[in-house]
């Protein structure tokens, strides 16, 4: 009895032990994001999103900015009859991103067999995408349609993008810094942080950046949405200004040679 006794205090001790370094490991990632809020104006050129925080020191960080899911219709081009190139039908991709970029620290490149077995890039989204009509060689599109959405800088991978400084009391600090294109849309867009330890996630935080229109972008949206009539004629007279500014421009400039 005394040595069944003896042998549970030692479990009990080990585990005991054990604590602190398998709580720490289970922490999730603690993190600010600046700015909280982006404001679309009308000289809106895109902006630097920047994610601060902390992770258990033995961890990597890798760094999600994703809009919501959306559908998403293309056209498909083919040769007819194997001699003119043109349009074959529409191609619907269901349950995509609008925006997709993931910042990763510089042990995680692309080409790691343990990046790719974490299931956290671009990637990863061939298995949340939809495509209908169904295709033979869903790969082949959905590669397309990640090449298109790279061209417009909507999708994008940032390995080496994450920073760490010196670890203190079992934490990590880092940073990362994801430049969000211009073509960003009005909505609410999700801050994801993954802690990362031996090929395998550990935990998730995530947190909400709301987008909004504001000043004449704002007024266009609202004309657009309640006052169509007007609206129109708004953009009539902006592209009526902008081509006589065109005009002058280039007037000006014939002048001068």
């Amino acid at each position: 009895m005394k040595r069944y006794q003896k042998a549970l205090t030692g479990l009990l001790l080990l585990m005991f032990i054990c604590l602190p370094v398998i709580a720490l490991a289970a922490v999730p990632a603690t993190f600010t994001v600046t700015p909280s809020a982006i404001n679309i104006g009308a000289s809106f050129n895109g902006i630097d999103v920047k994610v601060d925080g902390s992770i258990p020191e033995d961890a990597d960080a890798v760094v999600r900015f994703k809009s919501g899911e959306q559908d998403v219709a293309l056209k498909e081009k083919g040769k007819a009859m194997g001699l003119l190139w043109m349009n074959m039908g529409t191609v619907t991709f269901h349950h995509c991103p609008d925006i997709f970029m993931v910042a990763t620290p510089k042990s995680l490149t692309k080409e790691s067999d343990q990046w790719k077995g974490l299931n956290l890039g671009i990637s990863s989204l061939i298995n949340q995408i939809e495509i209908a009509p169904a295709p033979e060689d869903k790969s082949s599109l959905f590669d397309e349609f990640v090449k298109l959405k790279s061209k417009h800088g909507a999708y994008a991978s940032g390995f080496g993008k994450v920073t760490y400084q010196a670890p203190a009391n079992g934490l990590k600090p880092f940073s990362a810094k994801i430049a969000i294109p211009s073509g960003l849309k009005p909505g609410s867009y999700q801050v994801e942080v993954f802690t990362v330890k031996d090929g395998a996630v550990g935990s998730k935080a995530q947190t909400r950046v709301k987008v909004e229109e504001t000043g004449f972008p704002k007024f266009l949206s609202s004309l657009a949405f309640g006052k169509p009539l007007l609206y129109g004629i708004v953009s009539v007279i902006i592209a009526l200004a902008a081509g006589l500014l065109t005009g002058l421009i280039f007037k000006g400039s014939n002048e001068g040679h």
